[in-house]
This record gives structure tokens, C-alpha cells and sequence, in this order.
């Protein structure tokens, strides 16, 4: 607009071959009887966007600069990955085990954006594509020298467009460094616990007898096969009490990374249940025991903290939780925390679930 007289329009906002016109350059003819004579002109642009897009005036003509990571230009996935650059990065620590540290040594990483390369001393152990998943690798089995010094190196790699928005690159969630025994539960996923079967006890789905199912896989790293092993369960309710207690032997467990599983079943009755609004929560504690008899533990243990909750989903009702209709409220959340970035930070996270739930 001209002196509120309008000299022209974009047109239709999309065009032949998928261009959109926020990415073309137009010029305008403006006719003599628009303008007035003197200073006192005034040109009104005005511009929307139809979508989730910006709408604004920009020179195209500028050149991009690069800030940080962050390089309109040069970025392979431009918008849709944060105008991000990606590339590759390198993590290296160099540590000296002892035989006192455990018979077998993990490296545990939780989270590594993308294409994820680890080398001991030089040598390729393992390549985990995906970035949002966690691994573990064998570090005695991939060489480790005990009472010397050891290298231990990652290799993160994130190119192109490979994400629907800013993804992060490189370790950002935590690396741990595992010990066990030889013989000793699997990770991940070493204890594994479902609720098979609920009997709600109050009509508000407050409490519930319950029976809890408790699956233990054990791994063996050593070279033979390991027999007489067995695996103890115990279950604790809020408060530390124990719920009961459950003793079952494995099948021989072949050597060489072989693995083999159990399940013990316990009936507990009165709990009370898991839902949004009282997130009851309840612990398994599985311990290994090596062979000379079940109570005879090792020192592998680990701790998985679970809820008691049925739910359905009813044509009607919609979605039902322990008896109760529940109304789903849902948000698109993405894993980086803002300005903060990718990085997993326990306290930005619990903020995130605490505005989502007000």
C-alpha cells in the first residue's frame, strides 16, 4: 500500500514446483497518482503467514552469517533441524582398571546423537545408529588391559537432515561405567516387571489386589557354562516394607555372552494403584546368586521401580485408568529443553512434566 492505496500482492501463497512465495523477490509498479508531493509518503506492507510459518520482510540479498552451530546457509537441514550444522565430534578419556574393580567392565551410554562409534586402545568395538536409544558394550570382552592405561574413545556423527527439528548432536544423556561379576544381570533390561493381573478393591481405583510378575535375565561373560545360579526378588511398597519375597533357580546359562531368564510371581493385596493423581510407586529388587545355594548372594543387585495400574481404551469411555475415565491431554514436547539445548538436565525435565500437569 501506497498512501492506503494498494499497489499489488504476493498472489496465491503457494507456487508451481513447491516454492513458496516468502522466498522470491517481488517488485512493485506504483503509479505518479499515488504519491504525494513532498516527504510525506507512506509505503504499508503487510504480510501473514497461512500455517505454521514466519511472516516478515527479509533481505535474501544478505549474506548468512554463522553464529555458533547455527548457520542459515550452510545448515543441510536448514529450518526443519534449528538451521543447525551438524557434523562430527569426538569424546576421549583415558582410565586405568584394576582387578578390584569387578570381573567385567560396561561402558552404559544412555543417550548419543547420532551414528555412535566406540574404540578401547584403538579398536572398534560397536556402531549404534539411532541416537534415542540406550546401549552397553564390553569393555573386558573388547580388550581392556588391566593395571595399564586404556583409551577410551566415541565418535558421535550428525549430518544432513536427519531430524524434523534441532536434534542436538553428541552425548547428551549420561555414560556410566558398569562392573559386575562375570555371571551377572543383563543390561539393559535385567529386571523386567508387569502387572498381568488387577482386582480393583475400591471403587474410586484407589487400591487393587494385584499380581506383579518379575522377569531376571542373567548374562555370562565367562567362557563356560555357568550352572547352579539363582536369583532372589524382593518387593517393597513407599514406606520400605517388604511385600514378599521370591526364590527361583536358572536353567545352565551358555558361555561366551549367553543369557538365560526367569520369572517369579507374587499376589499382594491392598496396594494401592498408579494414576496421575497419586503416582504410587513400588520397587523390585532382584539379586543374583552365583551357585552354593540360593541365599548365597553375589554382588550383582538392581532395582526396578514400577506402578500398579490397569488400563483399556472403550469406544465410549475413551481411556480408562484403573476403572476411572481419563481425559487425554497432549502437547507436542520435544526433547531439547529450549535455550538449555539437547542435553538431559534432571531438573529442567521434572519442570517440563510439572507445567504439562498444572
Amino acid at each position: 500500500y501506497i498512501n492506503g492505496a494498494k499497489v499489488g500482492s504476493t498472489g496465491a501463497w503457494h507456487k508451481p514446483g513447491g516454492c513458496s512465495s516468502r522466498l522470491e523477490y517481488r517488485s512493485y509498479a506504483v503509479p505518479a497518482s499515488a504519491l504525494h508531493v513532498g516527504p510525506d509518503n507512506v509505503a504499508a506492507v503487510w504480510v501473514w503467514s497461512e500455517g505454521s510459518g514466519p511472516a516478515g520482510l527479509v533481505d535474501w540479498a544478505q549474506p548468512d552469517r554463522r553464529i555458533g552451530p547455527f548457520d542459515p546457509g550452510a545448515s543441510p537441514g536448514h529450518k526443519q533441524t534449528g538451521y543447525t550444522l551438524g557434523g562430527v565430534g569426538w569424546y576421549r578419556k583415558t582410565f586405568r582398571p584394576d582387578a578390584s574393580w569387578g570381573e567385567r567392565l560396561q561402558l552404559f551410554v544412555e543417550g548419543c546423537y547420532m551414528n555412535c562409534s566406540v574404540y578401547l586402545n584403538g579398536e572398534h568395538l560397536l556402531t549404534h545408529p539411532y541416537g534415542y536409544t540406550s546401549f552397553a558394550v564390553d569393555l573386558t570382552a573388547g580388550g581392556l588391559r588391566l593395571g595399564q592405561p586404556n583409551v577410551l574413545a566415541i565418535r558421535a556423527e550428525s549430518r544432513g537432515s536427519n531430524s524434523r527439528w534441532y536434534a542436538g548432536a553428541g552425548l547428551f544423556r549420561p555414560v556410566s561405567l558398569l562392573a559386575h561379576p562375570a555371571l551377572h544381570l543383563a543390561v539393559p533390561g535385567g529386571v523386567y516387571v508387569t502387572t498381568p493381573h488387577i482386582a480393583l478393591t475400591a471403587s474410586d481405583g484407589l487400591r487393587a489386589d494385584a499380581t506383579v510378575a518379575v522377569n531376571v535375565t542373567v548374562a555370562n561373560a565367562r567362557g563356560t557354562t555357568a550352572a547352579g545360579a539363582g536369583a532372589r526378588v524382593e518387593l517393597f511398597d513407599e514406606r520400605g516394607v517388604s511385600l514378599g519375597v521370591g526364590f527361583a533357580s536358572l536353567p545352565e546359562v551358555g558361555g561366551g555372552g549367553g543369557s538365560a531368564s526367569v520369572l517369579l510371581s507374587f499376589d499382594v493385596r491392598g496396594v494401592r494403584t498408579w494414576s496421575p493423581g497419586q503416582p504410587s510407586l513400588y520397587r523390585a529388587v532382584a539379586t543374583l546368586s552365583c551357585g552354593g545355594g540360593l541365599r548365597d548372594g553375589c554382588p550383582d543387585t538392581e532395582t526396578a521401580t514400577f506402578g500398579v495400574r490397569s488400563f483399556s481404551f472403550d469406544s465410549s469411555a475413551g481411556f480408562v485408568l484403573n476403572g476411572q475415565s481419563v481425559k487425554l491431554h497432549g502437547g507436542c514436547v520435544h526433547h531439547d529443553n529450549g535455550p538449555l539445548g539437547s542435553k538431559a538436565i534432571g531438573r529442567a525435565e521434572e519442570r517440563r512434566v510439572e507445567l504439562l500437569k498444572a
